[in-house]
C-alpha cells in the first residue's frame, strides 16, 4: 500500500519545504552576519573602523526579505529627508501593520516621532524596536537622547551607556560625562 501522496501533491510539498528551508537559511545567514558584525563592532579599535561596521549593520537592518517592505521603508526615509514628517509617519504606520516583526520600521517611526517631539510615542516605538532587536544601539541612544530632553538625566545616561556597550564609538557618547564613560568606550579596557 502506497502511503505517499500523488506525484503532483508530492512535488508541491517538496517545493514548499524547499521554500521554507531557503527562508530559514536566509534568516540564519542574516542573523549570523549580524552576530559577526556586532562582534567586529565591539572589537573596533578606532572610530573609522567602527563607522564602516556600523554602515554594514545599518544595511543589514534595512534589508527586509520582502521587496514591498523595502520600498516602503525607502519611501518613508525619502519623505523624512524632504521634511514630510507626516507623510513619513503615514508610510511607517502602514508598514508597522504590514511587517510588525520588522524592527527597523519601529526604529524609523521612533525617530519620526522624536522629530515631531512626540516623545511618549517615540519611547513606545523604541521599546518595540528593542524587543525585536535588543542590540539596536541607535534605539538605545535615541531613548537616551529623549530621556535627556525630558530632563531625566540618569535614565538618559543609562541608555546611552547601554548603547556604548554595543557600539564603543556611538556619536551620542559625548552626551555622557567622560567620568561615567571610563572603560566603556575604550575597547582595550574590555
Amino acid at each position: 500500500m502506497n502511503m505517499l501522496p500523488p506525484l503532483p501533491a508530492r512535488a508541491a510539498l517538496v517545493a514548499l519545504l524547499f521554500l521554507v528551508a531557503i527562508t530559514a537559511f536566509a534568516d540564519e545567514s542574516r542573523e549570523a552576519r549580524l552576530e559577526r558584525l556586532f562582534d567586529e563592532l565591539g572589537a573596533a579599535t578606532d572610530e573609522q573602523s567602527a563607522r564602516r561596521i556600523e554602515d554594514q549593520i545599518w544595511l543589514t537592518w534595512l534589508d527586509h526579505h520582502e521587496p514591498r517592505v523595502n520600498d516602503m521603508i525607502a519611501e518613508a526615509m525619502q519623505r523624512r529627508r524632504e521634511q514630510d514628517l507626516a507623510g513619513a509617519l503615514d508610510v511607517l504606520n502602514r508598514l508597522a501593520d504590514l511587517a510588525p516583526d520588522y524592527a527597523e520600521v519601529w526604529n524609523q517611526r521612533a525617530y519620526i516621532n522624536f522629530l515631531l517631539q512626540d516623545y511618549e510615542s517615540a519611547l513606545s516605538d523604541v521599546a518595540e524596536t528593542l524587543r525585536l532587536e535588543p542590540r539596536h544601539f541607535a534605539a538605545l541612544a535615541g531613548r537616551g537622547v529623549i530621556r535627556l530632553q525630558q530632563g531625566k538625566t540618569a535614565l538618559g545616561y543609562q541608555s546611552i551607556l547601554a548603547a556604548l556597550e554595543i557600539h564603543p564609538y556611538i556619536r551620542e557618547r559625548n552626551l555622557v560625562p567622560e567620568s561615567l564613560r571610563e572603560g566603556v568606550t575604550d575597547p582595550s579596557a574590555n
